[in-house]
């Protein structure tokens, strides 16, 4: 206690609550990109709703990737790993958000300058990497196998 009987909040430490708002966007980012991106329409020769409806053909459609996004989420929000999110490489996007989250969480020991640098080091060869990746995902979108 206090002076005057008041009990005193802990101070919040920034660099975790940085961690768990940057946790929090991979995972929303994680459940977006994982989930099936679909455009409905409804062909019919029909004006009746009910046949409508029976005769609805569902058609998914998915975008190509553009080598200019990718490049400015690797820019801009690169040490997050959206770019790799953007990619469908969602594995290694939360394993770059984890390195900048517990380097920043531990910047003041020894641990955290080192993760950043692995982080930073990654992230420059992820500039060579990018329109490859790029090409892979489209390749794939269009049933190629090659890339």
């Amino acid at each position: 206690m206090s002076e005057g009987g008041l009990v005193r909040a802990p101070a919040l430490n920034p660099p975790f609550i940085v961690a768990g708002i940057a946790c929090l966007i991979a995972a929303g980012l994680a459940l977006m990109l994982k989930a099936p991106k679909r455009a409905w329409r409804v062909e019919s020769n029909s004006f009746r709703k009910e046949e409508a409806v029976a005769e609805a053909k569902v058609i998914i459609v998915r975008r190509e990737k553009s080598k200019g996004p990718a490049y400015l989420l690797l820019i801009f929000l690169g040490q997050l790993g959206i770019h790799r999110f953007y990619l469908g490489k969602v594995g290694s996007g939360i394993a770059q958000l984890l390195l900048f989250v517990l380097g920043l969480a531990t910047m003041l020991s020894r641990i955290g300058p080192i993760l950043l640098v692995i982080l930073w080091i990654w992230l420059l060869i992820d500039l060579f990497l990018t329109a490859s990746m790029v090409r892979k995902v489209n390749a794939a979108l269009y049933g190629d196998g090659a890339a």
